[in-house]
């Protein structure tokens, strides 16, 4: 078996602050995306923050207008995506605490 090369060290305990967490959002904005920004910002948000960071940056996402739960290019809501995903809990229900 072949093993996998982690690109990414893991950081435990790691503080995201509001004034982070609204760069994180003005970053992924950016990023080039065919179809809805709101989906792009949103699952970079999930893949790259942990739950308790992703808990304050929904709010942060909300607050600046973002659907919480746009679709991908094929029509697929991201809560559906997230809720398929067993091994990351509670991340849906962040986004469903604040519709």
């Amino acid at each position: 078996m072949a093993s996998q090369k982690k690109d990414k060290k893991k950081v435990i305990g790691e503080v995201f602050s509001e004034e982070r967490l609204k760069v994180f959002l003005e970053e992924s904005s950016e990023t080039a995306f065919e179809g809805d920004p709101s989906y792009q910002i949103l699952l970079k948000a999930y893949r790259g923050l942990p739950l308790e960071a992703f808990r304050m940056f929904v709010g942060l996402y909300h607050s600046a207008g973002h659907s919480l739960n746009p679709a991908d290019s094929h029509g697929v809501p991201i809560q559906e995506m997230m809720a398929a995903n067993v091994s990351h809990p509670g991340y849906v229900e962040a986004l469903q605490g604040l519709s």
